[in-house]
């Protein structure tokens, strides 16, 4: 038997192992056997060089010029940073450049969505913007998600304004990849122009609401993931523009934002309330009347448990308050002497999460 067949004598191989293990395999031509290998290396440890390379090797064994060649550009990036000797990496991928043809597999694009991804995510956001910016000469009708990639990385790093213009540009390409508009309009809240961010959001809404999936956009949400609070969630997403569109008197528009999210989500309490807010203020107190009822009775046990201040017994003030307002005060004032059997109902209900 082989040191193939047997790579280590320990039931649990340390990454050096199976690093060791997968250097064997190239060395001996087993490209399928390595790259399964490599690949869950590579999801355990992104920003080790020599696991790329080897990736590299064996992926230009099984002809995979293109996918290659970005392994050991992240090779190089991650390298770089490390002090290592270049050379060899550089070599190798000078070589590969020249046997680029036009022709862009799937495969080696996803591969560069994933590593670009995975780097942003482990804080090597140097090497991805390296990454990205070596590829965007090369992968032409991908160069949108590039831009986002490059403009994560940036964000990540602080450098808000230069990735705002990454943003800009990837929706100048492609204008309907939303994703990288809402990133943009994120961004362009932490520069404090809240008029810009507004536009960014209302392209976003536009553009989520035509699309389809595909590739690209299931590659740009993924790519969102890859910073810690910036990943795409539709409920939170309608909260927060409307409530950017309200600190800007755009309070008619915060409607119809919230209306968005109750024609997708009817049973969802939270916006029925923020509707209700909203259409007080505006003074439309009949709606803002039903807008609270239909909010009572869609908050369910759990989202009283899950809040620290009970979302019951603020619609029910809110229902007192309007009621007073609409002159209607004996039923405002049975409402409050009702509110504490009301928000004692129903508390020791059990819980509709299902396990």
């Amino acid at each position: 038997m082989s040191d193939v067949d047997n790579p280590t004598d320990t039931e649990n191989p340390t990454p050096h192992d199976e690093l060791a293990y997968a250097a064997q395999l190239v060395a001996l031509g087993l490209s399928s056997e390595a790259l399964s290998l490599l690949d869950r290396l590579a999801e355990h440890d992104p920003s080790q060089p020599q696991v790329y390379v080897l990736r590299a090797q064996a992926t230009q064994q099984a002809g995979g010029v293109l996918a290659a060649w970005v392994d050991v550009r992240a090779a190089l990036a991650l390298g770089r940073r490390l002090g290592i000797d270049l050379h060899p990496l550089q070599a190798l991928s000078d070589r590969l450049r020249q046997e680029l043809s036009d022709e862009i597999p799937l495969l080696a694009v996803a591969r560069a969505m994933t590593i670009l991804r995975r780097l942003i995510f482990v804080e090597k956001p140097r090497a991805a913007e390296e990454l990205a910016e070596s590829l965007l000469p090369h992968l032409g009708a991908y160069r949108p998600l590039l831009l986002l990639a490059t403009g994560l990385s940036k964000l990540s790093r602080g450098r808000v304004e230069q990735a705002i213009a990454d943003f800009e540009s990837s929706v100048e390409l492609l204008p309907s990849l939303w994703p990288a508009a809402y990133a943009c309009g994120e961004a362009l809240l932490q520069v404090h122009d809240r008029e810009g961010a507004a536009r960014a959001f209302a392209h976003t809404v536009e553009q989520r609401r035509m699309s389809s999936a595909g590739f690209v956009l299931s590659e740009a949400e993924e790519l969102l993931s890859s910073l810690p609070g910036l990943s795409f969630v539709a409920h939170r997403f309608a909260f927060d523009y409307a409530g950017l569109l309200h600190s800007l008197d755009r309070s008619a528009d915060a409607v119809t934002v919230l209306e968005g999210l109750i024609a997708e989500e009817p049973d969802a309490a939270d916006a029925h309330l923020s509707k209700a807010v909203i259409l007080a203020k505006r003074g439309q107190l009949d709606d803002a009347l039903s807008s609270l009822r239909l909010a009572e009775s869609s908050l369910r046990p759990d989202d009283r448990r899950l809040e620290s201040d009970d979302p019951l017994e603020r619609i029910l003030r809110l229902q007192v308050d309007v009621l007073t307002a609409l002159g209607r005060g004996e039923e405002a004032e049975a409402l409050r002497q009702a509110m504490p059997a009301k928000l004692t109902e129903g508390q020791q209900a059990p819980s509709t999460d299902v396990p």
